[in-house]
């Protein structure tokens, strides 16, 4: 068999070669932005694992808003800031992006705002965001962050707000957030912090607000930058201050931590809010807040106080808000508040009160407009002549619904009575029901039956009684109303002293209508009789009860007026 050998001609050669190059150069990875009816643009199912890949974006250079989506990219490809020059708004949330290289953005001189939040970054080097010189909002929360180099941050000196919270950080180097000038906000929640120094921001005139919710910090070092501080669900048991230094926060949240005094807090004279619940405070002196003059808002809710002393608010004259709910306080005397007549919002739940002199209210605070009672120890007499006194002002709501289920109760609210009350309880309950500003009244027989935990078979008969009369006579004068209406043409009443002539009509000198006058004064001695019958009845049925209690006791009782327990 003869094997033929072909020759290829130099051109053919030249040709092969030029296609396999060509192949070559299109070796890369192209993504192709999408957008919405926002002109934002999507880059979606991007998949770079290798930094030095060969990789393409096909952006409008105008483009100034670019998401990633459903990607997993190592780190931020440089080539999407070359490619769009106009970027202002990055966002990498979710990518898998482990790390942040310093040259990364050296061409984003426009960016304004990154989002790389949820990736899997565990370090920020010294100089990584080099050349993103007008960016303003950086969001890294929810990495696994727990070194920051000295020197990450250089060159944002425009940045207004930081977002680390969610990391594993626990300290902070002195100076580290320096750079940052013109820092507004930084959020540090939900972190292993354990100490935050006071020399974290040596160059910063103010600071307005920072969040370090949720740390484990036992010991807090304030500087005079701070304004607003945010630092519930820690450990704090030390609050320290320096020496002649001037502290302008205003706002300070400490709740759910470990204190067990005031001590450093009541040197903080620009304090307007401060929230102390749920810490280990006891008792407090007439000292405790003399120099916070400038209070607004002040919350103690759950934090051991047993007693208040005349004095303990004497200079709180700004204070519009108080909360001493949830304490051991068997009583309160409303004098104490004397000297704070804004009072808007005074919040007394969960303490052991049965009675306060709520007849001082209107009189102390001419602005309340909300007082909050539920779980306490109220008497049942002495709790519906209170609701029934407030509902004639604008006082009314709850911060919470409190959850009894030990007791009979109405949204929270239960009395425990030393003797059976012979009053209105489908009245109390309405009254009830309007204070809470409930948007569906309370009408139901069984819920009116529910405020008394303590009330007999008697009781409630007369109760139904009294409700069967007062729809009788209702429907009794809505019959006069509509019968008066009906016989004179819509003419208006006037009144007279004369029994026999009750009614005239203008310009009349008696009533034309004898048959009608009769009617009248037959519906009105109906209405007397049912009043009558009415009152009998419960003078009666206390009557059987005190006899009751009588006989069981082995002595007597005085009875009780109807009239003295009525609101």
């Amino acid at each position: 068999m003869e094997l033929r050998f072909f020759r290829l001609s130099p051109f053919c050669v030249l040709m092969i070669l030029l296609l396999s190059a060509q192949n070559t150069v299109k070796g890369y990875e192209e993504y192709i932005c999408e957008t919405d009816e926002y002109d934002n643009c999507y880059l979606q199912n991007v998949n770079i694992m290798n930094i030095s890949a060969n990789v393409k974006f096909s952006l409008n250079k105008r483009r100034s808003t670019v998401r990633f989506k459903n990607s997993h990219i190592i780190e931020i490809p440089k080539a999407v800031f070359e490619t769009s020059y106009y970027l202002k708004y990055l966002d990498v949330f979710d990518c898998s992006i482990e790390r942040v290289s310093r040259f990364t953005f050296e061409q984003a001189s426009r960016l304004v705002e990154l989002n790389m939040s949820s990736n899997l970054i565990e370090r920020l080097g010294n100089y990584v965001f080099t050349g993103a010189t007008e960016m303003k909002v950086l969001d890294l929360s929810n990495n696994q962050i727990s070194n920051i180099e000295l020197k990450a941050f250089d060159n944002l000196e425009k940045l207004r707000t930081l977002l680390l919270s969610g990391n594993k950080i626990r300290a902070l180097m002195n100076y580290v957030f320096s750079p940052l000038t013109s820092l507004r906000e930084l959020f540090l929640t939900r972190n292993e912090l354990e100490v935050i120094q006071k020399d974290l921001f040596e160059n910063k005139t103010s600071l307005p607000t920072m969040h370090l919710q949720s740390n484990r910090i036992h010991r807090l070092e304030l500087n005079g930058q701070m304004q607003v501080l945010f630092a519930a669900n820690n450990i704090i048991s030390e609050i320290i201050l320096q020496n002649h230094t001037i502290y302008n926060i205003y706002t300070l949240d400490l709740s759910r931590n470990n204190l067990t005094s005031m001590a450093g807090i009541n040197e903080l004279k620009a304090l307007k809010v401060l929230d102390l619940s749920f810490n280990q405070i006891g008792s407090l002196e007439i000292s405790s807040f003399s120099k916070l003059t400038a209070l607004v808002d002040l919350n103690l809710e759950s934090t051991k106080i047993s007693n208040l002393q005349h004095g303990t608010f004497s200079h709180q004259t700004a204070l519009q808000r108080l909360d001493i709910s949830y304490n051991n306080l068997e009583e309160i005397d409303l004098d104490i508040f004397i000297s704070s007549p804004k009072m808007e919002e005074l919040y007394i739940d969960g303490n052991r009160l049965k009675e306060i002199k709520f007849e001082k209210i209107p009189r102390m605070f001419q602005h309340l407009k909300s007082l909050s009672i539920a779980d306490n120890h109220w008497s049942c007499s002495f709790l519906i002549k209170m609701i029934g006194y407030l509902n004639f002002m604008p006082i009314g709501g709850f911060k919470t619904n409190a959850t009894i289920t030990d007791k009979t109760n109405v949204k929270g609210i239960y009395c425990e009575d030393d003797k059976p009350p012979t009053v209105n309880w489908n009245t109390a309950v309405k009254h009830l029901d309007k204070y809470m500003n409930d948007s569906i009244p309370i009408v139901d027989a069984a819920d009116v039956k529910k405020i008394v935990k303590s009330a007999s078979s008697d009781q409630i008969s007369a109760v139904d009684k009294i409700i069967s009369l007062e729809l009788e006579i209702n429907n009794l004068k809505q019959k006069i109303d509509n019968l008066m209406q009906s016989s004179h043409n819509g003419h208006r009443y006037e009144p007279v002293a004369v029994q026999q002539q009750p009614y005239l009509l203008p310009g009349s000198k008696s009533s034309s209508n004898p048959a009608f006058e009769v009617l009248v004064i037959i519906l009105l001695t109906a209405l007397t009789v049912l009043m009558g019958a009415g009152l009998f009845f419960m003078y009666r049925s206390n009557r059987l009860f005190g006899q009751r209690n009588a006989t069981h006791n082995g002595n007597s009782c005085p009875m009780t007026s109807v009239m003295d327990n009525d609101f």
